[in-house]
């Protein structure tokens, strides 16, 4: 089944000038280390368990499906949710029409040298980058997640992150099929459809402008203490992100 969101994926230009921006958001960033594909990427790690990964390309590579947001300055474009049973879960979205195709193994040297390897279970266009992608660990968990950061904007952890729809009951039945592979559950129906996801909610709201496709819209934070404050543009690499108190 599905254990809950693991990550977020915010792919930008610079590796480097990413660690800068969100260091000054206030938030510990932690390396990472480089993956087969030529990425190399960096880590904020938060206290419900999850993270959010800045990647970034050492080496060009078109046919990797972030590689085109960089076009448009890069962004938040994948979700990452954790499975103890990745191939039953990649069946489960095939039958609600996402193609899967077999998992499929890889792995990061981090900066120290350790190797963390795990399987991928990723939707075929064009659903990559929408879907969320699914990981199972091969490694151990705790080598391959950064540890908690005490972040000084107070961020603890994921409450939500938002996608937007023109075409409402395609993209549910979508977001169903996760439903039942994290509880059995259909998730909530209406407008916005939220699926839960460990501590964190999946949402999928109507947008008008989009007549068939659908696409990632925000990333909502908890905080411990503090006003509710909205970043976007620049500030954050072209990431909408919410950040509201507790609970």
């Amino acid at each position: 089944m599905i254990v809950g969101l693991d990550h977020v994926v915010v792919v930008v230009p610079d590796l480097a000038g990413a660690v800068a921006l969100y260091e000054a958001l206030g938030f510990v960033v932690a390396p990472g280390g480089r993956h087969s594909t030529g990425t190399h990427n960096a880590l904020i790690g938060l206290a419900d368990g999850t993270y959010i990964e800045l990647v970034a390309f050492e080496t060009p590579n078109p046919a990797h499906r972030w590689w085109p947001a960089l076009a448009l300055g890069g962004g938040l474009v994948d979700v990452c949710l954790r499975s103890d049973a990745i191939t039953e879960d990649c069946v489960r979205l095939e039958r609600a029409g996402v193609p899967m195709g077999a998992p499929r193994a890889m792995s990061r040297r981090r900066p120290d040298g350790v190797v963390v390897s795990w399987t991928l279970g990723i939707p075929s266009p064009p659903f990559g980058g929408v879907v969320p992608f699914l990981i199972q660990d091969i490694t151990l968990v705790g080598d391959r997640c950064p540890p908690p950061g005490d972040h000084g904007n107070g961020v603890m952890g994921i409450r939500s992150v938002r996608w937007e729809t023109g075409a409402m009951s395609g993209w549910s039945a979508r977001f169903a099929a996760l439903a039942e592979a994290a509880a059995g559950a259909p998730g909530t129906g209406g407008s916005p459809f939220r699926v839960a996801a460990g501590p964190a909610m999946l949402e999928l709201g109507e947008a008008e402008e989009l007549a068939e496709g659908a696409r990632l819209a925000a990333l909502v934070l908890r905080s411990a203490d503090g006003p509710a404050m909205v970043l976007d543009g620049e500030a954050t690499g072209n990431v909408r992100m919410e950040i509201a108190p507790l609970p």
